[in-house]
């Protein structure tokens, strides 16, 4: 973000875990420090949505980078049920 203001984030991905023992977490963090968390656990084997959002201050020079830590994943949809939005407002 190169100007200050008010930036909502949202993030969604569909997963499919193997089993009872899969689970995938997301996390937002603004210039390194953690400001969202989300995890979700033992979908069984079933298409499952993993969702974060939050709505943060930026002084402007912010970087705002996303995690996403996976394991026990057999597959993820990146095409029709994957989606990133960023809203920023001067207000």
């Amino acid at each position: 973000m190169k100007k200050r203001g008010t930036v909502f984030i949202s993030y969604n991905q569909d997963i499919i875990t193997t089993g009872t023992s899969g689970y995938a977490s997301i996390t937002i963090a603004r210039n390194g420090t953690y400001c969202a968390h989300q995890l979700i656990t033992n979908t069984n084997s079933l298409w499952d949505c993993i969702h974060i959002a939050t709505t943060v201050y930026s002084d402007g020079d912010d970087v705002f980078t996303f995690h996403i830590n996976a394991a026990g994943i057999s597959n993820l949809d990146t095409d029709s049920w994957s989606q990133m939005n960023m809203i920023w407002t001067d207000k």
